[in-house]
């Protein structure tokens, strides 16, 4: 929007500070139409803001929880997520302080990954971590765009054993849903039927 464009240049001129202001208490006393017209425009505004990562993180998850329950709370993190795709060195930050278990940034390296789509961290992540990294980088690569058929193969096949053969429900839950994200963009008959047999033949698979 016109009015989302000058927050930007007010903020990136340094005329404002537009990540501080959701901690004024006139903005945290707002009402809930009104808070939910602003999110809009911080949303419209964050992938175009000269910003400190750090900052940035903290007003994204002040929107977040300011929002609720409500299907638009998640919505500043598609604005992060597009902000990384403009800001790669900021994503790498975030993927790097991530690897090195950092708890800060934990809440936000799906969408570093997917904004930078590092296919090749987010399946590093994968391979190595068997914490909540692990299921950030699935969840990360089901929403990535691969170049072509043998890269999204070459995904599937690090995920396909993980749908089946973890006791861990969740990442066998997130081993799916990656797994058909990507089918959905390559899609595989082959792969997927083998991918539905193994998840319904593994451990738990009645919890799927």
């Amino acid at each position: 929007s016109g009015f989302a464009q000058a927050c930007v240049k007010a903020h990136n001129d340094g005329r404002i500070d537009l990540l501080a202001a959701v901690q004024q208490p006139a903005f945290v006393a707002l009402e809930s139409h009104k808070f939910f017209a602003a999110q809009q425009v911080y949303c419209d505004a964050i992938p175009h803001l000269h910003a400190d990562v750090d900052a940035l993180m903290e007003c994204c998850t002040s929107l977040v929880r300011r929002a609720g329950q409500d299907l638009a709370g998640s919505m500043p993190y598609g604005a992060f997520r597009d902000w990384c795709a403009n800001n790669p060195d900021q994503a790498s930050r975030i993927i790097d302080e991530a690897r090195a278990g950092k708890d800060r940034v934990k809440d936000f390296v799906t969408f570093a990954l997917h904004g930078a789509n590092d296919i090749k961290q987010a399946v590093a992540f994968v391979e190595e971590f068997t914490d909540e990294r692990c299921l950030y980088a699935m969840t990360a690569l089901g929403r990535m765009i691969f170049p072509d058929e043998g890269a999204a193969r070459k995904v599937l096949a690090v995920l396909e054993p993980l749908t089946g053969h973890s006791w861990d429900d969740r990442v066998r839950a997130n081993a799916l849903a990656a797994s058909f994200g990507i089918l959905a963009k390559h899609p595989d008959l082959l792969i997927a039927r083998r991918i539905v047999e193994s998840a319904g033949s593994g451990p738990g698979a009645d919890m799927l």
